[in-house]
């Protein structure tokens, strides 16, 4: 088992099983949007959820993608790979610019964009994992999940969050602004909250509507290896 609290993910004859039945194991493919502007948490995180598949589901392959230049610092795990987006540096305005090529952050988010599409068409990942964000930086994972809705529907898309975002008026003013909530209803299957109801009730919180607070489980928190 991966997780813990009312969320599970458990091994049957080497595959992993989701809470509705669908398995996962072998030639089978995990897809992970990893957000990357700022320090190494959610790299960790996204390695440490990847490790623990791998070590129940032999044959199965795992890609992520990220900007993240560390991500050449870690062992991968077996059957991990890795898409290196071009880096993105946040501002303490909140703004995203390049953090090393010299380009405006309008084409490095285009080429961002057209990377995550064109490997998500590719690889058709049986589950898509996006982190930190519904929506992706800037909005760059919509078109993802849209083409997935139109060319991949029985990909299952999950969204995998903290319990604790940020302050509840902060993420309640971000999610509105950029359109998260409508996306939540319409794109994902899962939410997977990395954390216990009973130390944060994300869909009190968050004044999350019913229909997303149906899709949504508690995980536990993740256990990570040292680096």
């Amino acid at each position: 088992m991966i997780t813990t609290h009312d969320r599970e993910i458990t091994t049957r004859d080497g595959e992993i099983t989701t809470h509705d039945g669908e398995s996962f194991g072998r030639s089978r493919r995990m897809m992970i949007y990893c957000h990357d502007s700022m320090g190494i948490g959610h790299l960790r995180r996204s390695l440490a959820i990847c490790a623990r598949l791998s070590d129940q589901c032999e044959g199965a392959s795992f890609l992520l993608a990220t900007g993240s230049p560390y991500v050449s610092l870690f062992s991968l795990p077996r059957g991990v790979d890795y898409i290196k987006l071009p880096s993105l540096n946040k501002r303490r305005n909140g703004d995203y610019q390049s953090k090393y090529l010299s380009l405006r952050t309008k084409p490095l988010l285009k080429c961002r964009r057209a990377l995550l599409l064109a490997t998500v068409k590719y690889f058709r990942p049986t589950i898509l994992l996006v982190d930190k964000t519904p929506v992706g930086v800037f909005k760059e994972m919509v078109p993802v999940l849209q083409w997935i809705q139109r060319n991949c529907p029985e990909t299952t898309v999950v969204f995998g969050m903290r319990d604790i975002e940020d302050s509840p008026e902060t993420t309640i003013a971000q999610w509105s602004a950029n359109g998260a909530h409508d996306i939540l209803t319409e794109c994902y299957n899962e939410i997977w909250v990395y954390g216990a109801k009973s130390v944060f009730d994300v869909v009190h919180e968050y004044h999350l509507s019913d229909a997303i607070g149906r899709k949504l489980h508690y995980a536990g928190y993740i256990q990570r290896t040292p680096c």
